[in-house]
């Protein structure tokens, strides 16, 4: 084959990929077209319309009020509540009415990728002496909302939405993090935990349970209770008393370490320290 045949063979192979392109590009610019048709639906945001709109007694946009916005418009406001939604606190008027103002709190899920429910505050100004109160809120009762809000509110509005916001991140930290070592047990323990994660249990099948007392991110004491008496005669007192101390330890710690419990109760772990707790 000559040189001038293998130039001729590369370009038709050149033109090959490239309509192999056009057409991917072709296939995924009516995916987009598909896509933006369907802006309407994505802009109305249930999360912030339903919900803000019954918590302050309006109904939410119309869906067909929805459809008129322009395109242009419709990506406009998704980027910036998407941007508003990274930053995480975000302040707006309420029904253009002075004396109110609304506090919504977005709060990311790093274990299922995405934004959980946005919690939300509106305050209501007195006329006279222009102090803020809470109206109303969807922030749950775990939360020490009126301590903050005594301590704060008026005296420092960022500081005050800062402080409830950081309470709402720890949470749902801890609740990632909890729920994913429960799933890596494998049945041979299991986790139970209140609400606001500051008391969580572990149980290890027929042997012992543990209680751990939690702050926002530390556990701060660890209780044993229902110690399983055929376990301590199985194992011996001092192996399992030992076994327990060693375990109160090790739990005493940050939040975010109990992904160790995962690894210890793995059946490959080879640690005799916790040996009789995976026989």
């Amino acid at each position: 084959m000559s040189f001038q045949d293998d130039i001729i063979n590369d370009i038709n192979s050149l033109k090959t990929e490239i309509a192999q392109l056009q057409a991917q590009y072709d296939s995924t610019s009516r995916e987009l077209d598909d896509l933006r048709e369907g802006v309407p639906q994505q802009v109305q945001h249930e999360y912030f319309e339903s919900l803000l709109g019954n918590f302050i007694n309006e109904p939410p946009q119309s869906k067909s009020a929805i459809k008129l916005m322009s395109r242009k418009k419709a990506y406009k406001q998704i980027h910036l509540e998407n941007l508003y939604r990274m930053v995480g606190v975000t302040m707006f008027p309420v029904n253009n009415r002075d004396e109110l103002l609304g506090i919504r709190f977005d709060i990311f899920d790093g274990e299922q990728k995405k934004f959980t429910v946005p919690h939300y505050i509106i305050l209501q100004k007195h006329l006279k002496t222009e102090q803020w109160k809470i109206h109303r809120t969807t922030i749950p009762r775990y939360v020490p909302l009126q301590s903050i809000a005594k301590q704060w509110l008026n005296q420092n509005l960022n500081k005050f939405a800062k402080l409830v916001r950081k309470h709402l991140v720890h949470i749902q930290n801890k609740k990632s993090i909890v729920e994913r070592v429960n799933g890596k047990l494998q049945g041979i323990a299991t986790l139970e935990w209140d609400l606001d994660f500051t008391k969580i249990r572990l149980h290890v099948k027929e042997k012992f349970s543990l209680l751990l007392l939690c702050d926002l991110t530390n556990v701060v004491s660890v209780v044993e209770y229902q110690i399983k008496p055929e376990w301590v005669q199985a194992v011996g007192e001092q192996e399992s008393e030992g076994i327990i101390r060693r375990m109160k330890t090790l739990l005493k710690t940050k939040v975010v370490y109990l992904e160790v419990l995962g690894e210890l109760f793995d059946p490959e772990n080879q640690n005799k320290s916790y040996r009789s707790l995976l026989e």
